[in-house]
């Protein structure tokens, strides 16, 4: 998806148009849920649609809250959130109560049980237990959260890697899947019940990118990641590249967002 903004400077007359693009996916959950939450989207009380969606960024315009885009970004630039990052939606944007609300590097989008003003996801308070939760509306959101929107996120990342593995769109490229894998430490704890099932499902398939082979997309326990840092350790990285594709393994070198997600 592609959009637009114009901005409109008054005092000189002048205008600056900013381009923004995003790869989307939505699922509507069905099929295989929990009893729980299949009597929930049943329950004429709610009438909730159990839908989600999720939407990584593909290019984003230069501004002073936004330089991770950038071609010649470091890698530390290029994987660091920003204020662009991790919105909530319910159709409409709910409203920022810290710079990234969900530590995800992906906005959400959803049918969710919101608070009396509308401005906040309702939550269970400190005390309550996921497993002890009575209240239709929480049980509700807990249910999209560990159900709908792991399975919306890993058709997002999934999809993602089948069009850059078919070069359908130049602007999805190695970078910029990784980038939206969540880093787990990054994460509110909120939204941390989402990070299990995603990466339970995400780690079935092909997710892996290595250079072997001029390049080709395998999965994680066909490979043999390289401890050594590619930034740091140039030459010894092209040494244990030449080692492990002698002996016939997957080498996959840099990437060190997916390396510490394997790790973990």
């Amino acid at each position: 998806m592609e959009v637009e903004t114009v901005y409109f400077n008054l005092e000189d007359e002048t205008q600056e148009v900013r381009t923004y693009k995003w790869l989307v996916t939505t699922h509507y959950c069905g099929g295989q849920v929990s009893a729980t939450f299949r009597k929930l989207y049943q329950d004429a009380e709610l009438s909730f649609p159990p839908w989600v969606g999720v939407a990584m960024p593909l290019k984003l315009p230069e501004s002073d809250d936004v330089t991770s885009f950038r071609e010649d970004a470091s890698d530390s630039e290029y994987y660091s959130l920003g204020s662009e990052d991790g919105h909530v939606f319910c159709f409409l944007p709910l409203p920022l109560d810290r710079p990234i609300a969900t530590g995800l590097p992906v906005h959400v989008n959803g049918f969710f049980a919101l608070e009396l003003n509308r401005k906040y996801l309702k939550w269970p308070t400190a005390n309550q237990r996921s497993d002890e939760l009575t209240d239709k509306r929480l049980l509700w959101n807990q249910c999209l959260l560990t159900e709908g929107l792991p399975r919306a996120y890993a058709k997002l990342l999934l999809d993602a890697i089948d069009m850059h593995a078919m070069g359908k769109l130049p602007d999805i490229t190695i970078r910029t899947i990784y980038r939206a894998f969540p880093d787990m430490k990054k994460v509110e704890k909120k939204w941390d019940v989402i990070l299990a099932p995603l990466y339970a499902e995400v780690f079935k398939h092909r997710v892996v990118f290595t250079e072997a082979r001029k390049g080709m997309w395998i999965t994680a326990k066909e490979a043999v990641f390289s401890p050594l840092n590619a930034e740091e350790d140039d030459e010894a990285q092209k040494v244990s590249t030449l080692n492990v594709v002698h002996c016939g393994c997957f080498g996959v070198g840099g990437h060190r967002r997916i390396v510490k997600t394997v790790s973990s």
